[in-house]
């Protein structure tokens, strides 16, 4: 066999997915092993070398699935989540911040500065609740409040046991139609809770790491402060660069810039992946050869620079994978020149199986494989036909082919994990990875002389500066070539399946022959068949078929889980699609937007929006506006009052004239049709003088009256506007109310109630959120007037259907509520 690795990698790797996604008794598990285990021997002593191969990769999966399989419930229930619960009560891990719990435990990782303090990446050992100490394992992520002391900050390092005061909550979790649970995938990355710790003067570190952990994040800061010193001097941006090129380290990136090279198709140069590895063993790999050594020795000592190097930059997964693929192969090269990159490739994904069985749910991992064998296997072929003269021409079209290979190989995996497939690395890698390389090189020299050749130091940071700053600004020719960029949404399991499926296919029907033979007819027609799925699956995947033609029957809408924040997604049978808010700010540099807002949309069916109702600029109710208007490109976005000096909603309109939407002013009283459905605007007035902040009282309040049903959307509108609003609603069948100001003690007050009379009350809040919404006392009327009431934090999204008679109300936790009309008596407060 060419590649004895391949089965048996690929078989623990699926036995691996599988038991990730799933559980199966652990008697079947340990079964399937004893009886893989039992007829590899008796396949082996046998001699049929099928069978043998079969048995062993029976082997493998049932290994790969245990292991999986067991460390996905360790990841899930973890000591320190049981420990909480012991002595705090059921209560301690919730999804509001609990009582301070004292942590001990290693760092992960060197503190990373942060938007809103310092990130701490920790392994918690012990924790201290109430004047007790637990045994208490499991991953945490903390942010310290603050900047911080340089000093201190600067102390805490990879490796180092800490001692702190935390305190700690469940990750943020949106519970929509097509979202992904956050919390689980967190947990399957080794972190159980979050957290916050109010200072930095209550992080303490107890003790030092091993010696070499010591040495090289010493090593490590010596290496920023290079950079900072002489590279920072021209860019911050610049230095950020070279520091996530060199160390892996983003955490100095801004936010616009990271998006700039992810349109564009080139952010994987910024992390230390396969290509990285690749330009630094072609470095060392020359060096050895100008010093002289022989092939052997040389690929030897290449593999042990670079196993160096990622023990220097912290040996993080993605440094980890790319290293050891490397280091197996230059190894192999060592001890046997024919070595096959396959087999290095095979084993190494096995290795890391083995070791991590949960990395088969990291994306990177799939990009880091996936990129390598696609760029062996498809560089060549796509060489053999371009046919390039010239040792020039050669080299362009080696680079375009790779490039070419792995979009190929990689968009199905960046629509389903990134939502956005784009063609523009194809022409912009061209600029991006040699000029990665550059800096790359560069920042290596600056450190060899820094304290030799201080003057020729200075002159190779400006040059690495020139080729970091020519890296981000290349990314803006995405520009000219928006086309090339695309949000879709996650393509399903089969969709993929065909597709990967179908380049399978495709590459076993080349090897049956000639096409002047049967076998080789036969393969000619398959391949054309293998082509014609290809083509199908992946144009499936970027236009999305199901959503451009699909219209409901009824219509419908769902008030979105957002968190502390507000959404809701309105479809008509007219085939239009209305977005009133579009959530809120989901911290750091989370966009809500993108992350939960347009799966979630959608899910529900919707390709896109015709119009976006902003209903006022609190960031809460607008913060995912600005991508939801770039990747959605609504009609119309309307606007009640304007507030010229307000930040965020002039980021909007400048969303808005980019993705081609109108801005339009509405006003008590605009009406739109759609259908037999009409959209009614009940505030704001004109306002008499121009507002210099948002108002809650401004917010867009609008009715969507369909036969004898009405959904009442109420914004953040308090008790003046309400007072306003009330007069003018007419009675209805079944009226359905959106809570206004997540049910705050201000809003949803009795001349609403009484005017409106709704049969649901939707509330749309966060879990655990600080305000108490909603506020007991407004529960209390909603009861008081015999309302339904369903509420996001509980319950999640709210999907609602309606035929104009009866409304249907599901939850995403399985709810379930049938109204119809109701007596027209206006209900009546109690004394």
């Amino acid at each position: 066999m060419r590649y004895p690795a391949v089965p048996l990698a690929a078989a623990l790797v699926a036995g691996a997915a599988l038991g990730v996604a799933g559980s199966a008794p652990p008697a079947a598990v340990a079964a399937a092993l004893v009886l893989g285990y039992s007829l590899s021997l008796l396949s082996w002593r046998a001699g049929v070398a099928p069978a043998v191969a079969a048995a062993a990769a029976l082997t493998a999966a049932a290994s790969g699935y245990a292991l999986a399989s067991t460390a996905a419930r360790a990841a899930t229930h973890t000591q320190l989540r049981a420990a909480l619960r012991v002595a705090g009560g059921p209560g301690a891990v919730s999804d509001a911040p609990g009582p301070p719990v004292t942590l001990i435990g290693t760092l992960l990782a060197d503190a990373s500065p942060g938007e809103s303090g310092v990130v701490l990446s920790m392994r918690v050992r012990q924790a201290a609740l109430e004047g007790r100490a637990y045994d208490a394992d499991g991953g945490v992520l903390l942010a310290v409040s603050g900047s911080g002391d340089p000093g201190r900050v600067e102390e805490w390092r990879s490796g180092r046991t800490v001692a702190l005061a935390a305190h700690l909550r469940r990750p943020s979790r949106y519970l929509n139609p097509g979202a992904r649970d956050d919390e689980y995938a967190l947990a399957l990355r080794g972190v159980t809770l979050v957290g916050t710790v109010k200072s930095a003067l209550l992080v303490q570190v107890a003790a030092r790491g091993h010696p070499p952990a010591e040495w090289a994040a010493a090593f490590r800061s010596r290496i920023r402060r290079v950079i900072d010193r002489l590279v920072g001097c021209y860019s911050v941006r610049s230095a950020a660069i070279v520091r996530a090129i060199l160390l892996g380290d983003r955490a100095g990136l801004d936010d616009e810039t990271e998006e700039r090279l992810r349109q564009a198709g080139t952010y994987h140069v910024i992390a230390i992946s396969g290509g990285n590895i690749a330009v630094l063993a072609a470095v060392l790999m020359a060096a050895a050869k100008l010093a002289g050594l022989r092939p052997g020795p040389a690929y030897l000592a290449a593999a042990g620079l670079l196993a160096a190097y990622a023990f220097i930059v912290g040996n993080g997964a993605s440094v980890a994978r790319a290293t050891q693929m490397a280091v197996l192969y230059l190894v192999a090269r060592a001890a046997d020149h024919r070595a096959k990159p396959y087999n290095a490739i095979a084993a190494s994904a096995g290795l890391t199986c083995a070791a991590d069985p949960l990395a088969v749910r990291d994306a990177g991992a799939w990009l880091t494989y996936g990129a390598t064998v696609a760029i062996l296997a498809g560089t060549p072929l796509l060489m053999a036909r371009m046919r390039l003269a010239g040792r020039w021409g050669r080299l362009a079209g080696g680079l375009f082919a790779a490039s070419l290979a792995a979009e190929l190989a990689l968009f199905p995996v960046s629509a389903y994990v990134f939502s956005q497939v784009t063609a523009a690395g194809l022409a912009l890698n061209f600029l991006a990875i040699p000029l990665m390389s550059v800096v790359q090189v560069g920042g290596m020299l600056l450190l060899a002389l820094d304290s030799v050749v201080p003057a020729v130091a200075a002159a190779v940071a400006w040059l690495t500066h020139a080729a970091a700053w020519g890296l981000v600004e290349s990314a803006r020719l995405v520009g000219v070539m928006s086309w090339a960029v695309r949000r879709v949404p996650a393509p399903g399991l089969l969709v993929l399946a065909a597709y990967y499926g179908a380049w399978a296919a495709w590459f076993a029907a080349g090897v049956l022959g000639a096409a002047s033979t049967p076998r080789g007819r036969v393969g000619r027609t398959s391949r054309m068949a293998a082509a014609a799925v290809l083509a199908a699956s992946g144009a499936w995947m970027v236009w999305a078929p199901r959503l451009l033609v699909g219209r409901p029957a009824q219509l419908e809408a769902t008030v979105l889980d957002v968190g502390q924040g507000a959404a809701a997604l309105m479809r008509f049978p007219s085939g239009d699609a209305i977005l009133v808010d579009a959530g809120g700010a989901g911290g750091g540099r989370f966009d809500i937007g993108r992350r939960v807002v347009e799966p979630a949309v959608w899910a529900a069916g919707a390709h896109r929006i015709s119009h976006l109702v902003a209903t006022h600029g609190d960031g809460d109710h607008i913060g995912g506006a600005v991508s939801v208007a770039r990747d959605l490109r609504p009609r119309e976005i309307w606007e009640g009052v304007p507030v010229p000096p307000d930040p965020l909603v002039r980021e909007l309109a400048a969303a808005a004239g980019l993705a081609g939407a109108s801005w339009r002013t509405v006003q008590r009283g605009d009406r739109v049709r759609f259908g037999e459905a009409d959209v009614v605007v009940w505030n704001p007035t004109p306002p008499a003088w121009e507002r210099q902040r948002v108002r809650n009282d401004d917010s867009i309040v609008v009715e969507v009256r369909f036969r004898r049903v009405a959904l009442l959307f109420a914004g953040d509108a308090e008790a003046a506007a309400e007072a306003e609003v009330a007069p003018l609603l007419e009675p209805a069948g079944v009226r359905v109310l959106f809570a206004a100001h997540h049910g705050s003690a201000t809003s949803s007050t009795w001349p609403l109630l009484r005017a409106a009379s709704p049969a649901l009350v939707v509330v749309s809040a966060g879990r655990g959120n600080r305000y108490g919404h909603p506020h007991p006392a407004v529960l209390d009327r909603y009861r008081a007037i015999g309302a339904a009431v369903l509420r996001t934090d509980l319950d999640g999204a709210v999907s609602i259907r309606t035929d104009g008679s009866l409304v249907v109300a599901t939850t995403f936790t399985g709810r379930r509520i049938v109204l119809g009309p109701r007596p027209a008596v206006p209900p009546v407060p109690p004394a």
